[in-house]
């Protein structure tokens, strides 16, 4: 729930995920940073950290260079980052490799904030950098941080300056994307270690239609649920891109953190698509059919009801006796309330066993001209006094909710007013993260839900069932969804509003 309690690590809110030494060798052969073609190349990491992505770029320079030469390629190596401490330990890790050569390397690490280091800015031509312009390889980590975690000044100045970062709740890695797609020369080339979650988010629309129009991804390696690194929940992905039009990409999909299965893939499938659903098998889920519809054509979906504080609202029934229920609470135990303000509830994250689980919500509204209706304070202490107590004994928790905004319905209202209406009657309900399809049919038109979403529409419930828990439906999560540790994938309203449903046996 929201709360005033709600704390983000240090690592999290600096962006400091540091890169395991075989990604940064995967990535730097990906790019072809390989042989004696290297030398004289411009390569940068643009958050380099202590230098994960440079140690091992000098150790590469040092194997192909003469000995004569060495410094003079070890300047084409840059680093940038915000943290000083980090920029430190760079030079000195670096300092390590080269002191055997009896060199002294005036490197071109910085303490620099990349972000601010765009093409057009006069930052970039600076007397600290005035021998650069663009690079031959970009590669590294960039930082992953929510935008609304930034400092004010940063996160308006990459609102204004970076077109995928206009609006909504961005990540600043896809600010690099963009920073190294300008940053990269002609022949340049940039690999990127990310969340893939850029395949599928609203807000990286815009870096999926530059690399869809102008076709200028060499590969993408998915990871999927594996987890790369140690202190950081990420689901990853490697992306190769330079600015040459190609017909396909190379997208491989990780079957080990070692082993891959690839495929061409022509831009065609990513063309005009909400999201990339990418796979190494061929897999065709638009028809052209009158039959074939999306299932947000034909069904509604939506979400649960929203206490923002379930262990307030949400109880386990004991027994009902007469107009009252006995009810245990994790919040205050066993005690007695009115029967009426009760509705059952199911949780659909804990299908199918939360179907016969007994739980039931206060529920403090009424049903008026078919809308639900809050009651008011008074006649909620008039008519239902056991749950207006209770209520009142827990208030000082429910008051901060919503990091302690007052709600502007009742002080004991739900956290949101969505779904109070059409979260009762017949419906389809699943969870919203799955290893595989798990939708399940509640008939109880007196139940409610909560964490999860539910189908509604007019036909067939079982027939549609089938198609909802069928091996075409795990193909189509599988391609289309974020991806969660040990093989769990998310199952949103928006995906699964685009599964293609035969709607010939669903009617009539």
């Amino acid at each position: 729930m929201g709360s005033l309690l709600k704390t983000y690590s240090q690592e999290k809110l600096n962006g400091k995920v540091y890169t395991p030494s075989f990604i940064v060798k995967k990535i730097l052969d990906d790019v072809g940073f390989v042989g004696k073609d290297i030398l004289g190349k411009k390569v940068l990491d643009p958050a380099c950290g202590d230098g994960s992505f440079l140690k091992e770029i000098v150790k590469r320079i040092i194997a192909v260079s003469p000995l004569e030469d060495l410094e003079k390629n070890l300047s084409c190596v840059y680093g940038w980052d915000i943290d000083e401490q980090a920029i430190r330990e760079c030079i000195a890790n670096l300092n390590n490799l080269t002191d055997e050569f009896g060199i002294s390397v005036k490197w071109n690490i910085k303490v620099q904030d990349a972000i601010k280091m765009l093409p057009h800015s006069m930052n970039l031509f600076s007397a600290s950098y005035n021998n650069v312009s663009k690079f031959d390889y970009i590669v590294g980590n960039p930082p992953y941080v929510r935008i609304q975690h930034l400092e004010e000044k940063q996160r308006k100045f990459i609102q204004k300056n970076y077109t995928f970062c206009k609006s909504g709740s961005t990540d600043i890695y896809i600010a690099f994307f963009e920073l190294a797609y300008h940053l990269i020369n002609e022949n340049g080339i940039c690999g990127f270690i990310t969340p893939n979650t850029y395949f599928y988010t609203e807000t990286a629309k815009s870096l999926r239609e530059l690399f869809a129009q102008n076709q200028n991804i060499k590969q993408i390696t998915n990871y999927g649920h594996f987890q790369l690194f140690d202190n950081a929940t990420t689901y990853s992905a490697i992306t190769i891109f330079n600015h040459k039009k190609n017909k396909h990409f190379i997208y491989q999909q990780a079957i080990t953190q070692y082993d891959f299965t690839e495929r061409k893939i022509s831009y065609s499938e990513i063309q005009n698509k909400k999201i990339w659903q990418l796979s190494t098998s061929p897999i065709v889920f638009i028809s052209k059919k009158a039959h074939i519809k999306r299932l947000g054509e034909v069904a509604k979906i939506s979400v649960g009801i929203t206490t923002l504080c379930d262990k307030a609202y949400i109880f386990q029934l004991l027994k009902f006796e007469n107009q009252y229920a006995f009810v245990h609470s994790k919040l205050k135990g066993e005690f007695l309330i009115e029967k009426e303000i009760l509705k059952p509830i199911i949780k659909a994250s804990k299908l199918p066993s939360s179907l016969h689980q007994n739980e039931y919500v206060l529920f403090p509204y009424k049903k008026v001209n078919n809308s639900h209706q809050i009651i008011s304070e008074e006649e909620l202490k008039e008519l239902y006094p056991l749950a207006y107590n209770y209520l009142l004994s827990v208030k000082d928790i429910l008051d901060k909710r919503d990091n302690g905004k007052p709600n502007p319905v009742a002080w004991y209202a739900f956290g949101r007013n969505q779904s109070l209406n059409n979260s009762f009657g017949i419906k389809i309900l699943f969870s919203p993260i799955n290893q595989t399809p798990r939708f399940y049919l509640s008939e109880n038109e007196n139940a409610t839900f909560y964490s999860g979403y539910a189908i509604k529409f007019d036909g067939n419930y079982e027939k549609l069932l089938l198609q909802l828990n069928s091996e075409k439906m795990k193909e189509f999560i599988q391609v289309s969804s974020r991806d969660f540790r040990g093989g769990w994938k998310a199952c949103n309203k928006k995906v699964i509003e685009d599964f293609p449903i035969d709607v010939s046996s669903l009617f009539g």
